[in-house]
């Protein structure tokens, strides 16, 4: 072959090899052609695959810690410490829900019917009220019943009689009922003819109280009033005003705060109740206790609170605020998590060595 034939043969080869790169470009054009065809959802998978395939073997990914927040109880006291509780709080606190002996309503007047026969009422509305009124008395306070509780107080020993040749012991107790304030009413100046159909149970309270009926209007509600609610003359049912907390023996007064003092180290009681069916209680809640009177404690007292089957943990405390014979009740001044029925209640003074 001579030079002619092998520029040929050079230029042959050229050829070959430029027709394979524009066939290789075309290739890849139609790649890109084929993938711009594709609709914007698939598009948008395939970015968040590779985005998705970046992340999880990428440096950061692979050391990074799962960090998990649990929630915390945080508890602040009235004041700077439980010693001492601020009197504007306290007062605000109280409230006006109370506990009597049960035996005190059996007469109490009740709410018989409603206005217009309704169900509820509520402020500026009429109550019928069957039972005896105090005579020049024209504000009333309506409450609620709630629960009962009841504390075996002791055994008595009776005997021996006809029947028994020994000595009978019988348990005694104590029964309180839980009233919770609905609102106030005032009695009307004038006799107000209202028809209102009677029900079953508006007759059977008539029967009952064997009274004549009186119209009441509704002055102020913080909840709504319905049939068998109580009637009680404003200020009598331990609506506790801040002075007889003050005044109280074993409570002193500092300027604007209260000094609690200690329990004796010898009570052992337990939580009944929170009021309105309540079944946890936290800090500046209304608490009844099976302690009272009897067992040593009087208003002012600061109780502690422990868990209920574990004696070495502390709850909080709380502070005595009014009391019977048998229950009193407190205020929570402290919680370090929410306080549940049956909670124990310690005393706070040291043991006698």
């Amino acid at each position: 072959m001579g030079v002619l034939g092998h520029l040929q043969t050079s230029e042959q080869t050229k050829r070959k090899q430029n027709a394979n790169k524009r066939c290789k470009t075309m290739q890849k054009e139609s790649h890109v052609q084929a993938l711009a065809s594709y609709s914007p959802v698939l598009k948008a998978l395939l970015t968040l695959a590779l985005l998705t395939s970046i992340l999880l073997y990428s440096p950061v990914a692979l050391t990074q810690q799962t960090i998990t927040l649990l929630p915390q109880l945080t508890s602040e006291p009235f004041g700077t410490n439980t010693d001492g509780v601020s009197l504007p709080k306290l007062h605000a606190a109280i409230g006006r829900n109370t506990i009597v002996q049960l035996s005190t309503l059996a007469k109490t007047p009740r709410i018989i019917a409603l206005e217009n026969n309704s169900s509820i009422a509520s402020q500026e509305d009429l109550v019928l009220v069957a039972g005896k009124l105090d005579a020049g008395i024209s504000e009333y306070s309506i409450y609620r019943l709630g629960e009962t509780h009841t504390r075996l107080v002791e055994k008595q020993r009776s005997g021996p009689t006809e029947k028994y040749a020994h000595f009978v012991i019988k348990d005694s107790w104590a029964q309180i009922q839980e009233l919770e304030f609905i609102g106030s009413a005032t009695l009307l100046a004038k006799p107000t003819v209202i028809t209102t159909a009677e029900t079953p149970r508006t007759a059977a309270n008539e029967r009952r109280h064997k009274a004549p009926r009186q119209w009441l209007r509704v002055t102020t509600s913080v909840g709504v009033v319905r049939e068998n609610d109580v009637i009680v003359p404003a200020g009598t049912l331990g609506e506790l005003s801040l002075a007889s907390v003050i005044n109280a023996e074993g409570l002193n007064s500092h300027g604007q705060r209260l000094a609690a003092s200690s329990s004796p180290h010898s009570i052992d009681g337990q939580v009944l109740s929170f009021f309105s069916g309540r079944k946890w209680g936290a800090r500046q809640t209304n608490m009844i206790i099976d302690r009272g009177q009897i067992d040593g404690l009087t208003q002012g007292m600061r109780v502690a609170i422990v868990a209920p089957n574990q004696a070495d943990k502390d709850l909080g405390d709380a502070i005595i605020y009014a009391r019977t014979p048998y229950f009193s009740l407190a205020l929570i001044l402290s919680a370090s998590q929410p306080i549940e029925r049956g909670s124990r209640i310690k005393g706070t003074a040291a043991a006698v060595q």
